[in-house]
């Protein structure tokens, strides 16, 4: 069954998404389940931070600032959205 988030919006059903990027512990926690070439853990967490677009991780305050604003009234338009935090990974 395809669901389209179309049909129900006149019922007032508001479908939002965020689609977060490489956080400090979303990375972290990557880097500890794989097994890295990388003898020093700040050298892997160097090298992940220097693809990142603007040099740093996502923080999780900035993902839950994306959450928070998808929830508010503010959204309303914002109807079947996905919005993407990730620093501008994806745009490269």
């Amino acid at each position: 069954m395809e669901f389209r988030i179309g049909t129900y919006v006149s019922g007032g059903v508001q479908a939002r998404r965020s689609s977060p990027g490489s956080s400090v512990r979303s990375s972290l926690r990557s880097m500890e389940s794989r097994a890295f070439t990388y003898d020093d853990p700040e050298e892997a967490r160097a090298t992940m931070q220097a693809r990142q677009p603007h040099n740093r991780f996502v923080t999780p305050e900035e993902i839950a600032a994306m959450a928070v604003y998808l929830a508010s009234d503010e959204a309303g338009s914002a109807v079947g959205a996905c919005m993407i935090v990730d620093g501008g990974i994806t745009a490269r």
